[in-house]
């Protein structure tokens, strides 16, 4: 009957390379910054807890006073009706334009404003505050697409 003998050399190499492969961290690609969820009341389902909708005050902006450049052939953002709030998200060139943490350094907000870029529309007339204010409210409620 043979007898097997444990052998550390062995076994040492082996734990530490498991040791070393657990504690690397992994990558788990581009970050996208997901939108906290506000707490909503399941009790009253016909209470509209967001006082911005994307689709109807958001994106009507956009419509407004974006499109006309911001559209299929733009090299970086397309905010045409059935792309924009994707691009925004994920598929722009500079994704994600939209920080729901602090919406006022997104790239976005940074735009419309002319800080540290150049402002959004380029030509006057610019957006006026209440439309900005439409466009931060929005991502300070979490940048729901509703």
């Amino acid at each position: 009957m043979k007898k097997y003998i444990f052998r550390y050399e062995i076994l040492i190499p082996l734990v530490l390379l498991f040791i070393l492969w657990e504690s690397c961290e992994k990558d788990s690609g581009p970050y996208n910054i997901t939108p906290p969820k506000p707490p909503v009341d399941t009790t009253d389902t016909t209470v509209n807890i967001y006082s911005v909708s994307y689709a109807d005050d958001v994106q009507h902006i956009f419509n407004d006073h974006c499109i006309q450049c911001h559209n299929v052939n733009h090299p970086f953002l397309d905010l045409r009706e059935s792309t924009s709030y994707h691009e925004l998200w994920i598929s722009g060139s500079h994704a994600p334009y939209v920080d729901t943490l602090d919406p006022a350094n997104s790239k976005i907000y940074l735009h419309l404003e002319g800080v540290e870029m150049s402002q959004m529309p380029p030509d006057p007339p610019h957006l006026t505050d209440s439309l900005k204010q439409i466009i931060f409210t929005w991502m300070a409620e979490g940048a729901h697409d509703n």
